[in-house]
């Protein structure tokens, strides 16, 4: 089985920040879009950027176990692409929606036709929240379901880094939850809160902290 080449590697490395390009976590393996079959391939677009996904997990757990798991949903969700497409014509969907993925290692909006550099994560914001997501890991919060709260947390890793308090995180949840229960009895300022309620602020705290250091934005 052919191996994916070093440049090739460090092209889809630097468009994902090594970061599942599916969920946001560490990535720990690529996956093939165009599956290769038994043997491997000996076509060289087997291994180009746009056929390959860094994933977390491997075939059998992860997203990319979630992947060869759920094959009819990876097709539609272009993950798979069928023998008969070209990786660089069928949108996928990842952590930042829709997109093509171009051989020259960036990511174009789904319908944009030009293949311009249109990179929608290389940029010092899109890196902070995938840090973040990855520091976050298996928490009991859906952050599909709270993006405000989620971006407000990216701001905290940006601008505070690794000296944000469970103080800062309880104000800046406070902001979220002020328009959609502004009748939430934690709803006070942090020094008002008793003892039991301050302390669920800490693992976020700290999860923040650990993105800043491994964004690396923040010193």
């Amino acid at each position: 089985m052919s191996r994916i080449p070093a440049a090739v590697l460090a092209l889809i490395l630097t468009r994902s920040g090594d970061l599942c390009e599916v969920c946001g976590r560490r990535a720990e393996s690529t996956h093939h879009r165009k599956p290769r079959g038994m043997g491997g391939s000996k076509d060289p677009a087997a291994h180009s950027p746009a056929n390959l996904l860094r994933v977390c997990g491997d075939g059998a757990r992860g997203c990319h176990g979630m992947i060869e798991s759920n094959r009819t949903a990876s097709y539609d969700n272009g993950r798979l692409v069928r023998q008969g497409d070209s990786p660089t014509d069928v949108s996928v969907l990842l952590r930042h929606g829709w997109v093509l993925l171009t051989d020259g290692g960036w990511y174009v909006p789904a319908g944009t036709a030009d293949g311009g550099k249109a990179d929608m994560t290389d940029t010092y914001v899109t890196r902070a929240r995938a840090a973040l997501l990855a520091a976050l890991g298996d928490t009991e919060r859906d952050w599909e379901r709270e993006p405000r709260l989620l971006d407000l947390y990216t701001l905290l890793v940006l601008i505070k880094g690794t000296e944000c308090s469970a103080e800062d995180v309880h104000d800046a949840w406070a902001v979220a939850r002020q328009r959609e229960r502004p009748g939430h009895p934690a709803l006070v300022p942090f020094s008002l809160l008793d003892d039991s309620a301050a302390k669920l602020d800490i693992p976020y705290r700290d999860e923040i902290r650990s993105a800043a250091r491994q964004w690396g934005g923040v010193s």
